[in-house]
């Protein structure tokens, strides 16, 4: 028996320096982590601005506030990516960490759709506006100016990054799909003018019963179909200036591709007519195209 005691006495000393190895080993490996995370390795080296930056890349970094060599481990990319959103030119960004070291930015810019008149220093000037009814630049070139008119709108002292708010946002994402689907009808557009919003269900009488006359033959019958498509529709009114006319389309609801084909048409017949110079506007909101006329 003292034989056996004698030979199991040493197990706690082992067993303590066992222990002591685990905890030496736990500590070297939180060490070395540490040292690699904060060292060259796991730092910033390279910033990379991809996509069509809207803005110059030593202002992209800066406003991204990333500092080369700073440890890749602190880095907040959603914070990177809300302050680049944050600036007017840009729509969209995404924030990717490329080990090792290297921190891509994409940008996705902001395409203007449509022009606003707003106040700048107590003055008057035109302003683009995006997809989102974002004011994002003035329009300084006479290209940038070259874009449907959005009227209707008070706008105040609204300076760059306001929003227009919901009440034009479906006309401005029509204006956008018009664009990317039909070049030709979204350069024939030179102003809407919003007039209201209109719930589905509304009392509002039909535009048949004021009207003075109607288009005649083939002019009420095609202009009627695209008002009958958009009746009911809860969205906003409004008037839609094309640049070969002067003469308005009061519609409701969608911008879209057949309204553009049906208002042309109209006033194509009714030129040939001889009758589109007296026309004070067409009406699409109800069953029917109508026209009033000019007061004496």
């Amino acid at each position: 028996m003292s034989n056996v005691a004698a030979v199991r006495s040493p197990a706690p000393a082992l067993r303590a320096l066992r222990r002591a190895a685990v905890v030496l080993a736990a500590l070297g490996a939180a060490w070395l982590v540490a040292r690699v995370a904060t060292g060259p390795l796991l730092a910033v080296r390279h910033v990379l601005v991809a996509g069509e930056s809207p803005l110059p890349e030593a202002e992209v970094l800066a406003a991204a506030g990333i500092r080369t060599g700073e440890p890749l481990v602190g880095l907040d990319p959603e914070g990177v990516r809300a302050r680049l959103e944050a600036l007017p030119l840009v729509r969209r960004a995404e924030v990717r960490v490329l080990f090792p070291g290297t921190v891509r930015l994409t940008l996705v810019r902001r395409e203007a759709v449509a022009l606003v008149v707003a106040e700048s220093g107590g003055r008057s000037l035109p302003a683009l506006v995006d997809a989102d009814g974002t004011i994002f630049a003035m329009a300084r070139r006479p290209e940038e100016a070259d874009l449907p008119v959005l009227s209707g709108i008070r706008l105040g002292e609204a300076g760059i990054g306001s929003s227009l708010g919901a009440g034009s946002a479906s006309l401005l994402a029509d204006l956008a799909l018009l664009r990317e689907r039909s070049p030709a009808l979204f350069r024939a557009v030179s102003e809407v003018r919003l007039e209201s919003t209109v719930p589905v269900g509304s009392a509002e009488g039909t535009a048949a019963g004021t009207a003075e006359g109607t288009a005649a033959g083939t002019a009420e019958g095609a202009a009627g179909a695209a008002a009958r498509a958009t009746e009911g529709f809860a969205g906003p009114e409004f008037l839609l200036y094309l640049v070969s006319s002067p003469v308005p389309v009061r519609a409701r609801g969608s911008l879209d591709e057949r309204l553009l084909q049906y208002s042309l048409m109209a006033q194509d017949l009714l030129s040939n007519q001889g009758i589109l110079d007296d026309i004070q506007e067409l009406d699409f909101r109800g069953g029917e195209v109508v026209y009033r006329m000019k007061e004496d």
